[in-house]
């Protein structure tokens, strides 16, 4: 699948370019996403049934993260590629997407919607870009990664190359929930990891994920401090 032939860069559809410049989303970032007013196409006709009039599903087993037949959400998306880890980030090296909507989501909570590409691929958004020589921060949703240096995103820690561990900090989201089945907090760091704990810090400012504390004004500079003192 290549992207490029399928639909358009984020930075030339205005809704999405617009929808993440409002959410303070770095130009350089802005520049790697794609866009469309629908990504049906994304999703090819062997994968989706159904019609305009009774509704257009996702056939169960495709959508990477619901195991389960959904809803196709054919609204304007926001495309974030995957590649393959260790690889330049070419079209060829494409290995799964996620979706997610401009507006706010519907009572189906089909908010993100993705796929792989290629079979059993490890899904970590921006994970080709990585320097491990280096802190690696890891995210939960791929916007959150966009305001901290050598950063990536996952749903799974198990996603992530063991050889990243001593250099790797895992920041969760600050929202309270479980994290819809996957592995959690507890896991990672029964498995080695370094995990971030908000917890109920004095002084800490409450917000629910990163992007959420560059809305309130707060510069990568200083959520860094606030991730290394919470780990």
């Amino acid at each position: 699948m290549n992207l490029n032939e399928l639909i358009m860069k984020a930075s030339d559809y205005t809704p999405a370019k617009k929808y993440l410049q409002d959410r303070r989303i770095p130009d350089e970032f802005i520049d790697d996403l794609y866009a469309n007013p629908d990504c049906t196409v994304l999703w090819g006709e062997d994968n989706i049934e159904g019609s305009a009039s009774e509704g257009v599903w996702i056939k169960a087993g495709v959508e990477s993260a619901h195991g389960r037949r959904i809803p196709l959400g054919n609204e304007p998306r926001v495309v974030f590629p995957y590649y393959a880890l260790g690889s330049a980030g070419n079209p060829s090296d494409l290995v799964g997407f996620t979706t997610r909507m401009l507006t706010p989501a519907d009572d189906d909570g089909m908010r993100y919607q993705g796929r792989r590409t290629v079979t059993d691929a490890k899904l970590v958004f921006n994970g080709h870009k990585i320097d491990p020589s280096k802190t690696i921060f890891i995210t939960e949703g791929e916007i959150c990664s966009s305001h901290l240096p050598n950063a990536c995103s996952t749903e799974n820690y198990e996603n992530l190359p063991v050889e990243w561990k001593p250099m790797a900090i895992l920041v969760y989201d600050n929202d309270g929930k479980t994290h819809r089945g996957r592995n959690d907090r507890e896991d990672a760091i029964a498995a080695g990891w370094t995990v971030v704990d908000w917890g109920t810090s004095v002084g800490h400012p409450y917000h629910k994920d990163i992007n959420a504390m560059i809305m309130a004004n707060m510069d990568t500079p200083q959520i860094v401090e606030l991730i290394r003192s919470h780990i």
